[in-house]
């Protein structure tokens, strides 16, 4: 009946301790899940060639699949480590990239790209009477 107690008091000690670990664990890293030690946060607004902002700018972080777009703003907010490379991309207007360096907000200003004008072709095949409209 002794060795019995033991092992249950065994068992009780190590769930305790368990569950003890796995609470100041998630404490002690909850910082650290989020951003790593060398991500930052950055932020910024992305504008073409008229200082107007630009709604829906890809924003990927190179060599990662971490990414955003612009808002109808044109503003964005992402995590990036010091040092890495920001991909501004628009249908219409030629790659950017920028080097993340610290936390100071980032403008771009987008240049159109008029070659790929010549990609595009609309097409409409449509009819319509006065009484539908």
């Amino acid at each position: 009946m002794k060795i019995k107690k033991l092992q249950l008091l065994g068992m009780f000690k190590l769930v305790a301790l368990a569950l003890l670990m796995q609470c100041h664990s998630a404490e002690l890293f909850a910082g650290r899940a989020a951003q790593g030690p060398d991500e930052i946060t950055v932020s910024g607004t992305v504008t073409d060639e008229n200082n107007d902002p630009l709604p829906g700018v890809s924003i990927l972080v190179k060599g990662t699949t971490r990414g955003t777009a612009t808002d109808a703003a044109g503003k964005f907010t992402l995590t990036a480590e010091r040092g890495s490379t920001l991909a501004f991309s628009f249908v219409g207007y030629d790659l950017h990239e920028v080097t993340v360096n610290d936390t100071a907000p980032i403008s771009v200003a987008l240049v159109p790209n008029s070659s790929t004008l010549n990609e595009v072709v609309v097409t409409g095949y449509n009819t319509q009477s006065k009484r539908s409209i």
